[in-house]
């Protein structure tokens, strides 16, 4: 059985035009949960762990707070989606991990769903990634490529050297 996916009517209009939605490209903390980001999160042997809240208020503007189960105390965060933090979580419970600057909620047949918080905010970038993955490290904070794809880039950039 599929599941639907919401669209907003823009998207709808721009896919319909045949054009992709520009999408954020950035990694770093507030934007993209990178999957070493959310596999590392839930693993016992890394640093940080997962505390239970409860979002209490979310703004239009990517701000919303979030009270710990233990101890009350209240948080803000920021996320670039607030819609998607608004439709996945609305004001629910959810668990945090402040090292992998994360929150999530699990769902029945152990699927998660992550957003990426952070309380220093930067802004998106809509740049597809291009250049040295050292420069996609400042630029995007990060980046997601396959192994044969970094073989490539290594080649590449070796032969470039060759030939000066």
């Amino acid at each position: 059985m599929s599941i639907p996916v919401l669209r907003t009517s823009q998207e709808r209009a721009t896919e319909f035009a045949g054009l992709r939605p520009r999408r954020c490209q950035s990694w770093v903390p507030g934007h993209r949960v990178h999957w070493v980001q959310g596999m590392r999160s839930n693993r016992s042997d890394q640093p940080g762990s997962y505390v239970a809240c409860m979002i209490t208020e979310i703004s239009v503007d990517g701000w919303f707070t979030l009270v710990l189960d233990e101890g009350g105390e209240s948080l803000r965060y920021w996320t670039h989606d607030i819609e998607k933090l608004r439709v996945l979580f609305g004001e629910d419970r959810v668990e945090i991990n402040e090292h992998w600057s994360v929150i999530h909620q699990r769902h029945g047949g152990g699927s998660t769903n992550y957003i990426s918080i952070t309380q220093n905010p930067r802004p998106c970038v809509f740049e597809e990634p291009e250049g040295e993955l050292h420069e996609l490290l400042e630029t995007h904070g990060g980046f997601s490529i396959s192994g044969e794809e970094a073989l490539r880039r290594i080649k590449a950039r070796e032969a470039s050297k060759e030939e000066s």
